[in-house]
Protein backbone atom coordinates (compact mmCIF):
# COMPACT_ATOMS: atom_id res chain seq x y z
CA UNK A 1 0.00 0.00 0.00
CA UNK A 2 1.36 3.76 -1.13
CA UNK A 3 1.39 5.88 1.90
CA UNK A 4 0.21 9.72 0.36
CA UNK A 5 -0.23 13.27 1.72
CA UNK A 6 -1.92 15.86 0.96
CA UNK A 7 -3.60 19.66 1.63
CA UNK A 8 -7.28 20.68 1.73
CA UNK A 9 -7.33 24.46 0.35
CA UNK A 10 -10.33 25.91 -1.41
CA UNK A 11 -9.90 27.52 -4.49
CA UNK A 12 -11.48 30.21 -3.10
CA UNK A 13 -8.98 30.76 -0.44
CA UNK A 14 -5.48 31.15 -3.40
CA UNK A 15 -4.51 34.55 -3.44
CA UNK A 16 -6.20 36.83 -5.50
CA UNK A 17 -6.57 40.91 -6.42
CA UNK A 18 -10.27 40.09 -7.77
CA UNK A 19 -12.21 39.39 -4.87
CA UNK A 20 -11.69 35.18 -4.70
CA UNK A 21 -9.53 32.90 -5.47
CA UNK A 22 -9.97 31.50 -8.83
CA UNK A 23 -8.38 29.23 -11.93
CA UNK A 24 -5.59 32.19 -12.05
CA UNK A 25 -2.25 32.43 -11.73
CA UNK A 26 -1.77 31.78 -8.26
CA UNK A 27 -3.33 28.40 -8.62
CA UNK A 28 -0.79 27.21 -10.58
CA UNK A 29 1.82 28.31 -7.64
CA UNK A 30 -0.27 26.58 -5.68
CA UNK A 31 0.28 23.34 -7.80
CA UNK A 32 3.88 23.89 -7.98
CA UNK A 33 4.05 24.42 -4.08
CA UNK A 34 2.75 20.85 -3.35
CA UNK A 35 4.78 19.01 -5.78
CA UNK A 36 7.90 21.16 -4.05
CA UNK A 37 6.65 19.95 -0.13
CA UNK A 38 5.71 16.77 -1.82
CA UNK A 39 2.46 15.90 -1.68
CA UNK A 40 0.50 14.15 -3.53
CA UNK A 41 -3.48 15.21 -3.22
CA UNK A 42 -4.98 18.73 -3.42
CA UNK A 43 -8.62 18.16 -1.47
CA UNK A 44 -10.83 21.26 -2.77
CA UNK A 45 -14.55 22.63 -1.46
CA UNK A 46 -16.98 21.83 -3.59
CA UNK A 47 -16.93 23.86 -7.10
CA UNK A 48 -20.65 24.48 -7.71
CA UNK A 49 -21.94 27.58 -8.23
CA UNK A 50 -23.36 29.38 -4.95
CA UNK A 51 -26.72 30.06 -4.15
CA UNK A 52 -28.17 32.23 -0.99
CA UNK A 53 -25.94 32.10 2.28
CA UNK A 54 -22.69 31.48 -0.67
CA UNK A 55 -22.15 27.78 0.81
CA UNK A 56 -20.53 25.65 -1.30
CA UNK A 57 -22.87 23.10 -0.24
CA UNK A 58 -25.97 24.87 -1.63
CA UNK A 59 -25.73 25.34 -5.09
CA UNK A 60 -27.93 26.05 -7.79
CA UNK A 61 -27.23 22.81 -9.69
CA UNK A 62 -25.19 19.52 -9.18
CA UNK A 63 -23.09 19.74 -12.19
CA UNK A 64 -22.35 23.68 -13.37
CA UNK A 65 -19.43 24.95 -11.96
CA UNK A 66 -19.18 28.51 -9.83
CA UNK A 67 -18.49 31.72 -12.38
CA UNK A 68 -16.44 33.06 -9.19
CA UNK A 69 -14.13 31.02 -10.09
CA UNK A 70 -12.89 31.84 -13.72
CA UNK A 71 -9.96 33.61 -14.40
CA UNK A 72 -10.10 37.29 -15.24
CA UNK A 73 -6.38 37.51 -16.07
CA UNK A 74 -7.43 34.42 -18.64
CA UNK A 75 -10.09 36.77 -19.87
CA UNK A 76 -7.97 39.43 -20.66
CA UNK A 77 -5.68 37.45 -22.36
CA UNK A 78 -8.40 36.41 -24.87
CA UNK A 79 -9.48 40.13 -25.16
CA UNK A 80 -13.22 40.18 -23.86
CA UNK A 81 -12.12 42.01 -21.12
CA UNK A 82 -9.20 44.31 -20.27
CA UNK A 83 -6.78 44.72 -17.61
CA UNK A 84 -7.89 48.42 -16.94
CA UNK A 85 -11.76 47.45 -16.63
CA UNK A 86 -10.52 44.54 -13.77
CA UNK A 87 -7.79 46.81 -12.13
CA UNK A 88 -11.02 49.31 -11.60
CA UNK A 89 -13.01 47.53 -10.77
CA UNK A 90 -14.25 47.46 -6.58
CA UNK A 91 -14.51 43.74 -5.48
CA UNK A 92 -14.36 44.83 -2.04
CA UNK A 93 -11.02 45.88 0.15
CA UNK A 94 -10.18 43.48 2.84
CA UNK A 95 -7.99 41.14 1.48
CA UNK A 96 -8.57 38.50 3.62
CA UNK A 97 -11.98 38.87 3.30
CA UNK A 98 -14.28 37.96 0.44
CA UNK A 99 -17.66 40.03 -0.14
CA UNK A 100 -19.67 38.57 -1.81
CA UNK A 101 -21.92 41.01 -2.26
CA UNK A 102 -19.60 42.75 -4.65
CA UNK A 103 -18.66 39.56 -6.49
CA UNK A 104 -22.20 38.99 -7.35
CA UNK A 105 -23.00 42.42 -8.91
CA UNK A 106 -19.16 43.10 -10.02
CA UNK A 107 -18.00 39.96 -11.20
CA UNK A 108 -21.55 39.37 -12.63
CA UNK A 109 -20.94 42.69 -14.81
CA UNK A 110 -17.66 41.58 -16.20
CA UNK A 111 -18.54 38.04 -17.46
CA UNK A 112 -21.75 40.20 -19.25
CA UNK A 113 -19.39 42.27 -20.92
CA UNK A 114 -16.78 39.43 -22.10
CA UNK A 115 -19.78 37.28 -23.14
CA UNK A 116 -20.89 40.27 -25.71
CA UNK A 117 -17.49 40.55 -26.71
CA UNK A 118 -16.66 36.96 -27.31
CA UNK A 119 -19.16 35.73 -30.66
CA UNK A 120 -19.32 32.93 -28.88
CA UNK A 121 -22.00 31.53 -30.95
CA UNK A 122 -19.68 30.95 -33.88
CA UNK A 123 -17.12 28.97 -31.38
CA UNK A 124 -16.97 25.49 -32.36
CA UNK A 125 -15.38 24.68 -29.62
CA UNK A 126 -18.26 25.76 -27.34
CA UNK A 127 -20.92 24.76 -29.76
CA UNK A 128 -19.44 20.98 -28.85
CA UNK A 129 -19.31 21.86 -25.24
CA UNK A 130 -22.82 22.41 -25.03
CA UNK A 131 -24.13 19.52 -27.42
CA UNK A 132 -21.72 17.67 -24.84
CA UNK A 133 -23.25 18.51 -21.76
CA UNK A 134 -26.98 18.93 -22.93
CA UNK A 135 -28.78 16.59 -20.40
CA UNK A 136 -27.70 19.23 -18.00
CA UNK A 137 -26.19 22.49 -19.35
CA UNK A 138 -29.90 23.29 -21.21
CA UNK A 139 -31.74 22.69 -17.75
CA UNK A 140 -29.46 24.87 -15.71
CA UNK A 141 -29.40 27.80 -18.53
CA UNK A 142 -32.80 28.45 -18.85
CA UNK A 143 -32.92 27.64 -14.79
CA UNK A 144 -30.42 30.90 -13.98
CA UNK A 145 -32.24 32.81 -17.21
CA UNK A 146 -35.95 32.21 -15.69
CA UNK A 147 -34.57 33.11 -12.47
CA UNK A 148 -33.25 36.39 -13.35
CA UNK A 149 -36.56 37.30 -14.87
CA UNK A 150 -38.33 36.86 -11.33
CA UNK A 151 -35.49 38.71 -9.75
CA UNK A 152 -34.08 36.03 -8.42
CA UNK A 153 -36.59 34.55 -6.87
CA UNK A 154 -36.18 30.28 -5.85
CA UNK A 155 -38.35 28.41 -8.33
CA UNK A 156 -40.99 27.55 -6.34
CA UNK A 157 -42.20 30.60 -6.53
CA UNK A 158 -42.15 31.30 -9.92
CA UNK A 159 -45.44 31.72 -12.32
CA UNK A 160 -46.87 27.94 -12.27
CA UNK A 161 -46.33 27.16 -16.18
CA UNK A 162 -42.97 27.47 -15.74
CA UNK A 163 -42.93 25.89 -11.81
CA UNK A 164 -44.38 23.09 -13.38
CA UNK A 165 -42.62 23.10 -16.73
CA UNK A 166 -45.60 23.05 -18.81
CA UNK A 167 -44.22 23.02 -22.79
CA UNK A 168 -44.97 25.91 -24.00
CA UNK A 169 -43.79 28.00 -21.43
CA UNK A 170 -40.95 26.11 -21.45
CA UNK A 171 -40.92 27.18 -25.69
CA UNK A 172 -41.79 30.61 -24.69
CA UNK A 173 -38.77 31.68 -21.72
CA UNK A 174 -36.14 29.60 -24.90
CA UNK A 175 -37.06 32.01 -27.05
CA UNK A 176 -37.90 35.16 -24.55
CA UNK A 177 -34.66 34.74 -23.26
CA UNK A 178 -32.20 33.16 -25.63
CA UNK A 179 -29.21 35.02 -25.13
CA UNK A 180 -29.73 34.74 -21.26
CA UNK A 181 -29.51 31.62 -22.22
CA UNK A 182 -26.37 31.65 -23.99
CA UNK A 183 -24.57 33.87 -21.55
CA UNK A 184 -25.32 30.79 -18.52
CA UNK A 185 -23.62 28.43 -21.33
CA UNK A 186 -20.70 30.60 -22.34
CA UNK A 187 -19.63 31.32 -18.35
CA UNK A 188 -20.27 27.26 -17.80
CA UNK A 189 -17.66 26.90 -21.04
CA UNK A 190 -14.92 28.82 -20.07
CA UNK A 191 -15.58 27.65 -15.94
CA UNK A 192 -14.43 23.68 -17.77
CA UNK A 193 -12.48 25.19 -19.83
CA UNK A 194 -9.94 26.82 -17.52
CA UNK A 195 -10.28 23.94 -14.66
CA UNK A 196 -9.63 21.16 -16.87
CA UNK A 197 -6.21 23.11 -17.72
CA UNK A 198 -5.95 23.53 -13.99
CA UNK A 199 -6.80 19.82 -13.19
CA UNK A 200 -4.42 18.82 -16.64
CA UNK A 201 -1.40 20.85 -14.87
CA UNK A 202 -1.44 19.98 -11.71
CA UNK A 203 -1.43 16.04 -13.26
CA UNK A 204 1.62 16.67 -15.07
CA UNK A 205 2.93 17.35 -11.62
CA UNK A 206 2.15 14.35 -10.11
CA UNK A 207 -0.86 15.92 -8.09
CA UNK A 208 -4.26 14.56 -7.61
CA UNK A 209 -7.62 16.32 -6.98
CA UNK A 210 -9.62 15.53 -4.25
CA UNK A 211 -13.50 16.42 -5.55
CA UNK A 212 -15.79 17.38 -2.92
CA UNK A 213 -20.12 17.23 -3.48
CA UNK A 214 -23.02 17.47 -1.05
CA UNK A 215 -25.06 14.35 -1.21
CA UNK A 216 -27.97 16.07 -1.67
CA UNK A 217 -28.79 19.53 -3.77
CA UNK A 218 -30.28 22.45 -2.93
CA UNK A 219 -33.97 23.06 -3.32
CA UNK A 220 -33.97 26.21 -5.37
CA UNK A 221 -31.71 24.19 -7.88
CA UNK A 222 -31.87 22.97 -11.48
CA UNK A 223 -31.21 19.61 -10.44
CA UNK A 224 -34.94 19.72 -8.25
CA UNK A 225 -36.72 21.89 -10.68
CA UNK A 226 -36.05 19.64 -13.49
CA UNK A 227 -36.43 16.55 -12.08
CA UNK A 228 -39.22 16.74 -9.35
CA UNK A 229 -39.68 13.00 -9.87
CA UNK A 230 -36.78 12.33 -8.14
CA UNK A 231 -37.08 13.76 -4.78
CA UNK A 232 -40.06 14.10 -2.24
CA UNK A 233 -42.24 17.10 -3.50
CA UNK A 234 -46.04 16.71 -3.67
CA UNK A 235 -47.89 17.18 -6.32
CA UNK A 236 -47.61 21.02 -6.71
CA UNK A 237 -43.64 20.32 -6.50
CA UNK A 238 -43.75 21.43 -3.08
CA UNK A 239 -41.36 19.33 -0.94
CA UNK A 240 -42.89 17.30 1.94
CA UNK A 241 -40.09 16.70 3.91
CA UNK A 242 -36.58 17.86 3.80
CA UNK A 243 -33.10 16.89 5.12
CA UNK A 244 -31.35 17.62 8.52
CA UNK A 245 -29.26 16.17 11.22
CA UNK A 246 -30.54 15.75 14.90
CA UNK A 247 -29.94 17.22 17.77
CA UNK A 248 -25.67 16.58 19.22
CA UNK A 249 -23.27 18.47 20.99
CA UNK A 250 -22.98 20.87 18.96
CA UNK A 251 -27.02 22.22 18.83
CA UNK A 252 -29.93 21.48 21.09
CA UNK A 253 -32.01 21.54 17.96
CA UNK A 254 -29.96 20.16 15.34
CA UNK A 255 -29.47 21.23 12.29
CA UNK A 256 -31.78 21.86 9.20
CA UNK A 257 -30.69 22.03 6.10
CA UNK A 258 -33.57 22.17 4.18
CA UNK A 259 -32.32 20.15 0.69
CA UNK A 260 -35.14 18.14 -0.48
CA UNK A 261 -34.69 14.05 0.44
CA UNK A 262 -34.35 11.51 -2.44
CA UNK A 263 -37.17 8.90 -3.44
CA UNK A 264 -35.13 6.45 -3.21
CA UNK A 265 -37.58 3.93 -4.34
CA UNK A 266 -37.71 5.71 -7.74
CA UNK A 267 -34.12 6.11 -7.62
CA UNK A 268 -33.78 2.53 -7.53
CA UNK A 269 -36.20 1.48 -9.90
CA UNK A 270 -34.49 3.81 -12.58
CA UNK A 271 -31.30 1.75 -11.77
CA UNK A 272 -29.76 4.97 -9.68
CA UNK A 273 -29.05 6.44 -13.10
CA UNK A 274 -29.24 10.27 -11.77
CA UNK A 275 -26.50 9.18 -9.09
CA UNK A 276 -24.36 7.04 -11.51
CA UNK A 277 -24.71 9.46 -14.24
CA UNK A 278 -23.24 12.46 -11.53
CA UNK A 279 -20.76 10.45 -10.12
CA UNK A 280 -19.53 10.01 -13.68
CA UNK A 281 -19.55 13.35 -14.61
CA UNK A 282 -17.45 14.13 -11.17
CA UNK A 283 -14.62 11.48 -12.24
CA UNK A 284 -14.64 13.67 -14.96
CA UNK A 285 -13.64 16.86 -13.20
CA UNK A 286 -11.82 15.13 -10.15
CA UNK A 287 -9.44 12.42 -9.52
CA UNK A 288 -11.09 11.10 -6.17
CA UNK A 289 -14.60 12.03 -5.48
CA UNK A 290 -15.36 12.67 -1.58
CA UNK A 291 -19.24 12.87 -1.09
CA UNK A 292 -20.35 14.85 2.22
CA UNK A 293 -22.79 12.97 4.55
CA UNK A 294 -22.86 10.32 2.70
CA UNK A 295 -23.96 8.18 5.46
CA UNK A 296 -27.20 9.45 3.99
CA UNK A 297 -27.38 6.55 0.88
CA UNK A 298 -28.13 4.00 3.88
CA UNK A 299 -30.40 5.68 6.66
CA UNK A 300 -31.44 9.69 6.57
CA UNK A 301 -33.46 12.34 8.93
CA UNK A 302 -36.67 13.37 7.51
CA UNK A 303 -37.64 16.25 8.68
CA UNK A 304 -41.52 17.93 7.84
CA UNK A 305 -41.80 20.34 5.54
CA UNK A 306 -42.02 23.93 7.26
CA UNK A 307 -40.36 22.85 10.61
CA UNK A 308 -37.99 25.09 12.48
CA UNK A 309 -35.60 23.27 13.57
CA UNK A 310 -34.52 19.44 13.41
CA UNK A 311 -35.28 18.76 17.18
CA UNK A 312 -37.06 15.42 17.48
CA UNK A 313 -40.63 16.18 17.50
CA UNK A 314 -44.13 14.33 15.87
CA UNK A 315 -43.33 13.96 12.27
CA UNK A 316 -38.91 13.79 12.40
CA UNK A 317 -38.13 10.42 11.58
CA UNK A 318 -34.75 8.60 10.60
CA UNK A 319 -36.00 6.52 7.02
CA UNK A 320 -34.21 3.47 5.77
CA UNK A 321 -32.93 3.05 2.39
CA UNK A 322 -35.19 -0.26 0.62
CA UNK A 323 -31.68 -1.77 0.23
CA UNK A 324 -29.03 -1.14 2.36
CA UNK A 325 -26.75 -3.09 0.14
CA UNK A 326 -28.23 -1.63 -2.98
CA UNK A 327 -27.57 1.97 -1.18
CA UNK A 328 -23.97 1.11 -1.14
CA UNK A 329 -23.29 -1.23 -4.09
CA UNK A 330 -23.57 1.41 -6.49
CA UNK A 331 -21.02 3.61 -5.07
CA UNK A 332 -18.43 1.19 -5.20
CA UNK A 333 -17.08 1.34 -8.57
CA UNK A 334 -17.21 4.77 -10.82
CA UNK A 335 -15.43 3.65 -13.65
CA UNK A 336 -12.60 1.89 -12.16
CA UNK A 337 -12.17 4.95 -9.81
CA UNK A 338 -13.31 4.90 -5.80
CA UNK A 339 -12.77 6.27 -3.06
CA UNK A 340 -14.79 5.76 0.15
CA UNK A 341 -14.49 7.89 2.77
CA UNK A 342 -16.28 6.92 6.34
CA UNK A 343 -16.53 10.35 8.34
CA UNK A 344 -19.44 10.58 9.60
CA UNK A 345 -20.33 7.17 10.90
CA UNK A 346 -21.41 8.02 14.70
CA UNK A 347 -23.79 11.17 13.81
CA UNK A 348 -26.88 9.46 14.42
CA UNK A 349 -27.61 9.30 18.02
CA UNK A 350 -30.49 11.84 20.17
CA UNK A 351 -28.28 12.33 23.16
CA UNK A 352 -25.11 13.06 22.32
CA UNK A 353 -22.36 11.38 24.15
CA UNK A 354 -24.37 7.81 24.03
CA UNK A 355 -23.11 4.81 26.63
CA UNK A 356 -23.23 2.79 23.46
CA UNK A 357 -21.22 4.77 21.61
CA UNK A 358 -18.50 2.60 20.30
CA UNK A 359 -20.78 -0.19 20.06
CA UNK A 360 -23.20 1.90 17.31
CA UNK A 361 -20.07 2.82 15.72
CA UNK A 362 -18.95 -1.20 15.07
CA UNK A 363 -22.58 -1.60 13.51
CA UNK A 364 -22.74 1.24 11.49
CA UNK A 365 -19.07 0.47 10.23
CA UNK A 366 -19.31 -2.71 9.51
CA UNK A 367 -22.92 -2.58 8.01
CA UNK A 368 -20.62 -0.01 5.30
CA UNK A 369 -17.50 -2.20 4.91
CA UNK A 370 -18.72 -5.57 4.23
CA UNK A 371 -20.52 -4.97 0.70
CA UNK A 372 -17.19 -3.62 -0.22
CA UNK A 373 -15.28 -7.43 0.61
CA UNK A 374 -12.66 -7.99 -1.84
CA UNK A 375 -13.29 -5.10 -4.02
CA UNK A 376 -10.69 -2.78 -5.13
CA UNK A 377 -10.31 0.77 -3.83
CA UNK A 378 -7.88 3.21 -5.10
CA UNK A 379 -8.29 5.83 -2.75
CA UNK A 380 -9.72 5.07 1.04
CA UNK A 381 -10.30 7.92 3.33
CA UNK A 382 -10.87 6.88 7.17
CA UNK A 383 -10.83 8.70 10.53
CA UNK A 384 -8.04 8.11 13.06
CA UNK A 385 -10.06 8.52 16.45
CA UNK A 386 -8.83 6.63 19.55
CA UNK A 387 -12.30 5.57 20.16
CA UNK A 388 -12.43 2.99 17.32
CA UNK A 389 -9.98 0.78 19.02
CA UNK A 390 -11.59 0.39 22.20
CA UNK A 391 -13.71 -3.01 23.11
CA UNK A 392 -11.97 -5.12 20.52
CA UNK A 393 -13.25 -3.21 17.95
CA UNK A 394 -10.46 -3.13 15.14
CA UNK A 395 -12.07 0.53 13.32
CA UNK A 396 -10.02 0.97 9.95
CA UNK A 397 -8.08 -1.98 10.89
CA UNK A 398 -10.84 -3.87 9.99
CA UNK A 399 -11.66 -2.10 6.78
CA UNK A 400 -7.73 -2.15 5.59
CA UNK A 401 -8.11 -6.09 5.95
CA UNK A 402 -11.11 -6.32 3.64
CA UNK A 403 -10.73 -4.28 0.77
CA UNK A 404 -7.57 -4.16 -2.32
CA UNK A 405 -6.93 -0.26 -1.22
CA UNK A 406 -4.01 1.35 -3.28
CA UNK A 407 -3.40 4.18 -0.98
CA UNK A 408 -5.04 5.21 2.43
CA UNK A 409 -5.42 8.77 3.65
CA UNK A 410 -5.90 9.13 7.27
CA UNK A 411 -8.23 11.97 7.99
CA UNK A 412 -8.12 14.39 10.79
CA UNK A 413 -8.16 13.02 14.25
CA UNK A 414 -11.35 13.78 16.11
CA UNK A 415 -10.53 14.15 19.72
CA UNK A 416 -8.42 12.52 22.70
Amino acid sequence: MQRSAGILLPISSLPSPYGIGCFSQEAYNFVDWLKEAGQTYWQILPLGTTSYGDSPYQSFSAFAGNPYFISLDALVEEGVLTAAECKKTNFGRKADDINYHRLYTERGRLLRLAYSRSNISQNEDFIAFCEKNKWWLDDFALFMAVKDRFGGKPWTEWAEDIRLRLQNALDYYHQELYFDVEYYKYIQFKFDEQWRKLKAYANSKGIQIIGDIPIYVALDSADAWANPDLFQLDEKNVPTAVAGVPPDGFSATGQLWGNPLYRWEVHRDTGYQWWITRLWYCFELYDVVRIDHFRGFDEYFSIPYGSETAAPLPGVTVETLPSTDEGVAFLVTADGRTVFHAGDLNWWHWEGEDPGWNRNMEVNFKRYTEPLRGRRLDLAMLPLDPRLGEDGFRGPKHFLELADIRRFLPMHQWGD
